[in-house]
C-alpha cells in the first residue's frame, strides 16, 4: 500500500507509517502513524501512567536539517526515552537555579565594577561573557527549536532574549571581541586561542571564532589585534576600561535578572 503523507517511514523503526487520517491498512496489527508534526510507533510500549510516556509527550516527526545526535534520539526505544526525559528534568531543577544565580551575581558584579571595585573586574568579564554567548545561546536554541516544531514560543525565553540584544547594543564590534577576549585571559593562563599555530599536518591557524551572541564567525588574528588596539586606546588603563564597560550595562543586567526569573524561577 503507497504511503500517503510526505515522511517515507518511521523515524524510530523505519517501517512503513501512514497518516492519521488516510487509508491504513486493514490488518490488526499495530502501524505506524502521521498525526501532524507527530508520529506514533507501533513498537511504544508506554502506558497511559507512565510519566514522560508517549501520550503525555508524543514524538515529534525529526526535522529535515536534523543532526545526527537527534536522528539517533527519534530511534530510542520508550523506556530509554522516557530515562532521559526524567533525567533532564532532574537537570532543569538543578540548572535553573544556577542560571538564575548567575544573572542576579552579573548584576550585582557589574553595578561593583561601576562604582569603583577594580578587584572584581575579572569576575564581571566572566560573568558578562557567560550571559551573552552561554545563555543566550542555549534560550536561542530552545526559543528556535519551538519555532521549528511549530510550537507556541515561551513569552518569558521571548522578553529574555529580547533583553539581551538590548544588552547587547551597548557595545560595539570591538568591544564584544574584547569581552570573549577578557574572559579567555581570567580563565586561562595562557591564550594558545589567540596564537599564530601550525598543526602536525603543516596547515596553519591564523583565526578564531568569535562566539559572543551566536555569531560563530572566524576573526583573523590580524583583525582581532587591530580591534583590541582600538579598544585599548579608548581608555587609560583596563581598570577604568571595565569601569565604563560595567557602568553601560549594570542597569540593563538588573533588568534582565527581573526577566529571567519568569524563566529560571
Amino acid at each position: 500500500m503507497e504511503i500517503a503523507n510526505p515522511l517515507s517511514q518511521c523515524p524510530r523503526c523505519a517501517g512503513a507509517i501512514f497518516d492519521v487520517d488516510g487509508p491504513v491498512p486493514d490488518s490488526a496489527a499495530p502501524v505506524c502513524l502521521l498525526d501532524g508534526e507527530h508520529y506514533e510507533c507501533k513498537l511504544c510500549t508506554c502506558t497511559v501512567t507512565d510519566h514522560y510516556s508517549c501520550y503525555q509527550f508524543p514524538r515529534v516527526v525529526p526535522d529535515p536539517e536534523a543532526t545526527p545526535l537527534q536522528l539517533a534520539g527519534a530511534k530510542l526505544d520508550c523506556k530509554e526515552r522516557r530515562r532521559r526525559m526524567a533525567e533532564s528534568v532532574t537537570s532543569a531543577d538543578v540548572h535553573s537555579p544556577q542560571e538564575l544565580s548567575w544573572l542576579i551575581d552579573t548584576a550585582r558584579v557589574a553595578k561593583l565594577v561601576a562604582k569603583g571595585n577594580a578587584d572584581l573586574s575579572p569576575v564581571f568579564w566572566i560573568r558578562l561573557y557567560g550571559v551573552l554567548n552561554e545563555m543566550y545561546g542555549r534560550l536561542a536554541a530552545s526559543h528556535e527549536s519551538s519555532l521549528r516544531i511549530g510550537a507556541n514560543p515561551h513569552l518569558g525565553i521571548v522578553r529574555f532574549l529580547e533583553e539581551v540584544s538590548v544588552l547587547y547594543a551597548h557595545f560595539s564590534d570591538d568591544e564584544l571581541l574584547y569581552i570573549q577576549y577578557r574572559r579567555d585571559v581570567e580563565c586561562h593562563p595562557l591564550q594558545f586561542n589567540y596564537e599564530r599555530t601550525v598543526n602536525k599536518k603543516g596547515s596553519a591557524r591564523g583565526s578564531f571564532k568569535h562566539k559572543i551572541f551566536q555569531k560563530d564567525a572566524p576573526v583573523t588574528l590580524e583583525d582581532f589585534s587591530a580591534a583590541i588596539k582600538r579598544v585599548l586606546s579608548s581608555a587609560p588603563n583596563e581598570v577604568v576600561l571595565a569601569q565604563s564597560f560595567a557602568d553601560r550595562c549594570w542597569s540593563t543586567l538588573e533588568t534582565l535578572q527581573e526577566k529571567g526569573r519568569y524563566i529560571y524561577g
